[in-house]
């Protein structure tokens, strides 16, 4: 976790998108940090990835919710935009850490 968010960090000294102190902090350190969540799922591995996950898109979405609901089409619920709009990057990045999961682990379990 500290490691991701130290990256979080990093991308925002980078050169991240900031309206906000607050929100930097959702986007930048706090969601890269909830990616570190799937630590704590040793033996679940898989379920360790979904939750990173889903804890890296709660922050997202929340950031997108209050501090960039004015992007959302008139009309539109800003939870439902929010939700759309972080889930097109944050599930496809679930899915590929899935998949190399599946494909790599086989390949360096025996290494520890």
């Amino acid at each position: 976790m500290t490691a991701g968010a130290a990256a979080g960090f990093m991308h925002i000294f980078l050169g991240g998108y900031i309206v906000h102190p607050l929100q930097a902090l959702l986007d930048y350190p706090v969601a890269s940090a909830a990616l570190g969540l799937a630590g704590f799922f040793r033996s679940k591995k898989y379920s360790g990835i979904a939750v990173g996950v889903i804890a890296n898109m709660f922050s997202s979405v929340l950031s997108g919710v209050f501090f960039f609901s004015s992007y959302a089409p008139k009309g539109m619920n800003v939870w439902l935009y929010s939700v759309v709009y972080n889930g097109s990057a944050v599930i496809p990045e679930g899915v590929i850490c899935g998949i190399l999961l599946y494909l790599i682990w086989p390949r360096i379990k025996n290494l520890s």
